[in-house]
C-alpha cells in the first residue's frame, strides 16, 4: 500500500445496484439479458457491505477523536485502538470511515487520477496525503515500521533508524497527514530486548503526529494481552473500541442480531422478489447464526453466496439449501461442527433459539 494506491481505492466507483425487477420481469428476460442481470447482481453483492452497530460506533468515535485532536494544541494526542477477533470486520469498518474522510478532506480533487497537492511554502509543492494506511508486516520492528511509513509516501528507506524517524516527522507535516492507520498492530515485535524501544517509538510517532494535530489509529486482533495496550503511557492516551461477534445468549443479544439482519434484508430483499419480509431475521435467523456464529465476515460471505445461488437457480428467495451450500471459513465450519448433529437450523441448548 502507498499513497497512490490509497487514492485510487478511495476514488474508485462502486458497482451500481442492479435493476430491481419483479418475478414477471425476470421471467421475461432473454438468455443474454438474464446473464447480464446475474453478472450485475454478482458484482454489486461482492462490493456490498453490511454495517453493524459496532462499525457505526467506530466511525462516530473516529470522527469525534480526529476532530478533537485536530483542534487541540500541539502535543501527543488521543490514540484510537480498534480491537477484535479476526473476521469481525474491524479493518473493513475503519477503511470505510477512512475512505469517506479522505474524500471529504480532498474535496473535488478526488475526481483527479493524480494525488492532490498543496504548497507548504511559497514555491514548494507537495502531495497532500491526509490518510496514511500501513498494513504492518509480521514481526515488524522499528526499522520495518519506519520503512513502511516512508514507502507509503515514496521516500527512501536507507539510513540509520534515527534518520528514518526524522524523515517521517518531516513527511507528516509536508504531506498534511491527518490520520495514520496502523493495521495488524499486533504484529509489532515486542518480544525481544528492544521491545521497550518499539513501544517508545510508537509513542514518539504519536507525539510527532500530535504536534501537527494528527491522529494515530491502531487496528489489531486480540490486543487485550498485548504489551501495546499494557504500556501505561499508551493506555493513558488510548480510546479502545471493541468489536465482537453477535451472540444470542440473552434477549438483548438476540434483539441486536435480528436488528442487524433486518438491516441486511433492506439491502438484499429488493433483489429477491420471491422473498417476504423476515426471510433473514425470522425464517433463517437460527440457521444463519449456526453457520457463522455471528462473525460478520462469514455472514457476508454466506449471504452473498446464497443470494447468488438463488438467482442462478431462478427461485429468487433463500431456501435452507442455498444457505447450507455456501462454503465458509475453516473457523466457521469447525465451530458449526462443534455444535453437534442437532436439528438443522437450531442452536445448541446453551444458546436459546433466537426466533
Amino acid at each position: 500500500m502507498d499513497a497512490n494506491m490509497w487514492h485510487r481505492h478511495a476514488r474508485a466507483q462502486q458497482p451500481a445496484p442492479p435493476e430491481k425487477l419483479s418475478l414477471i420481469d425476470l421471467h421475461a428476460l432473454s438468455s443474454a439479458e438474464r446473464a447480464a442481470h446475474l453478472c450485475a447482481l454478482r458484482d454489486w453483492l461482492a462490493a456490498s457491505q453490511f454495517p453493524t452497530a459496532d462499525a457505526r460506533r467506530v466511525a462516530a468515535t473516529m470522527w469525534n477523536v480526529v476532530t478533537t485532536n485536530s483542534n487541540s494544541g500541539p502535543g501527543a494526542k488521543t490514540i484510537v485502538a480498534v480491537n477484535a477477533p479476526n473476521t469481525i470486520g474491524k479493518s473493513t469498518a475503519v477503511r470505510a470511515w477512512a475512505h469517506e474522510a479522505y474524500r471529504q478532506w480532498v474535496g473535488p480533487r478526488i475526481s483527479e487520477a493524480r494525488l492532490p497537492s498543496w504548497s507548504p511554502e511559497p514555491g514548494v509543492h507537495a502531495h497532500e496525503v491526509p490518510v496514511a494506511w500501513i498494513n504492518l508486516q509480521s514481526a515488524a520492528r522499528i526499522r520495518d515500521f519506519n520503512a513502511q511509513i516512508l514507502t507509503y509516501f515514496g521516500y527512501p528507506t536507507d539510513g540509520p533508524i534515527r534518520s528514518l524517524s526524522t524523515r517521517i516527522a518531516g513527511a507528516i507535516g509536508r504531506h498534511r497527514v491527518r490520520v495514520l492507520v496502523v493495521d495488524d498492530v499486533h504484529l509489532l515485535d515486542t518480544r525481544f530486548k528492544d521491545g521497550r524501544e518499539v513501544l517508545d517509538h510508537l509513542k514518539h510517532v504519536n507525539t510527532e503526529l500530535g504536534e501537527r494535530g494528527a491522529t494515530m489509529v491502531l487496528i489489531g486482533a486480540n490486543l487485550h494481552d498485548s504489551p501495546i495496550l499494557a504500556d501505561p503511557q499508551i493506555a493513558g492516551r488510548l480510546q479502545a473500541l471493541e468489536m465482537v461477534p453477535f451472540a444470542v445468549d440473552t434477549l438483548e443479544e438476540k434483539r441486536a442480531w435480528q436488528e442487524f439482519l433486518v438491516d441486511v434484508e433492506q439491502q438484499l430483499l429488493p433483489y429477491l422478489p420471491a422473498a417476504s419480509d423476515g426471510l433473514l431475521a425470522k425464517t433463517h435467523v437460527s440457521r444463519i447464526w449456526r453457520r457463522t456464529q455471528g462473525f460478520v465476515g462469514d455472514v457476508s460471505a454466506l449471504l452473498r453466496g446464497a443470494v447468488d445461488a438463488a438467482a442462478i437457480d431462478g427461485t429468487w428467495t433463500l431456501h435452507p439449501s442455498h444457505l447450507d451450500g455456501v462454503g465458509l471459513s475453516r473457523r466457521a465450519t469447525l465451530h458449526e461442527q462443534s455444535l453437534g448433529s442437532r436439528r438443522p437450523g437450531s442452536i445448541a441448548p446453551k444458546r436459546r433459539d433466537t426466533q
